[in-house]
């Protein structure tokens, strides 16, 4: 949330945590003393980070897609279109990364109605 003090690098947030303004190291490995690790908030605080303007893009092409599709079509093929995606994630994604079986077929019922 933008209202909350949050580290300003990426390399920051393995160390510690924000409160308030302070940065607060938590002892998870040793901070190398090179890193000056500051807090910020805001709603454009880490917009820095290239991988920010790269979801962003994504999240725009997303929706204007999906408004071409309830254009051209309707919003019964978007949301056929919608779930077919979260199942392809699940049937094929998940196995392919993670090495998981389909062998659970409560949990591929379960799928399946949701």
């Amino acid at each position: 949330a933008y209202w909350n003090y949050r580290p300003l690098t990426r390399v920051c947030v393995e160390y510690g945590r924000c409160e308030e303004a302070q940065f607060v190291f938590t002892g998870n490995g040793v901070l190398p003393q090179d890193i000056d690790c500051a807090c910020g908030k805001g709603v454009f605080v880490c917009w820095g980070d290239p991988g920010v303007y790269l979801v962003l893009l994504i999240f725009i092409l997303h929706g204007t897609l999906t408004g071409l599709v309830v254009k051209l079509l309707s919003s019964v093929h978007r949301a056929l279109a919608d779930t077919f995606s979260l199942l392809l994630i699940y049937f094929v994604g998940d196995p392919m990364v993670n090495g998981t079986t389909l062998q659970d077929m409560a949990l591929n019922a379960t799928a399946l109605i949701l």
